[in-house]
């Protein structure tokens, strides 16, 4: 979980400078040779909103945990969930494609 504002109460600004933990959390997250697949997801938490959502798909989130800007008089919550939605998808679409692994075959070593 990257916190992206201070824990506490809605309504806070996005901190953009915290949402750069996303990658370094990925990378903690990320398979080790001999590993099964995991299923570690990486969640932003805080002032998640239009503004902020592209953004932080950009930068490689799985979860964005998005609250209070959902719930400001005349907003169509429903809308306003695919529009956040399809933000964040179209960030994380843009993010260059992984390196892919390399293998050590087993049995090299002896």
């Amino acid at each position: 979980m990257v916190m992206t504002v201070e824990p506490g109460f809605g309504g806070q600004k996005f901190m953009a400078d915290v949402a750069t933990k996303i990658d370094p959390a990925h990378a903690v997250f990320r398979d080790r040779p001999g590993e099964p697949p995991s299923r570690r997801e990486v969640h932003v938490d805080g002032g998640a909103n239009r503004a902020s959502a592209e953004y932080c798909g950009e930068l490689g989130v799985d979860v964005l945990v998005v609250g209070s800007v959902l719930w400001k008089k005349g907003v169509d919550i429903e809308a306003e969930i695919k529009l956040v939605k399809s933000l964040a998808d179209r960030g994380y679409r843009s993010r260059p494609a992984p390196a892919t692994a390399t293998k050590h075959p087993a049995g090299d070593a002896e």
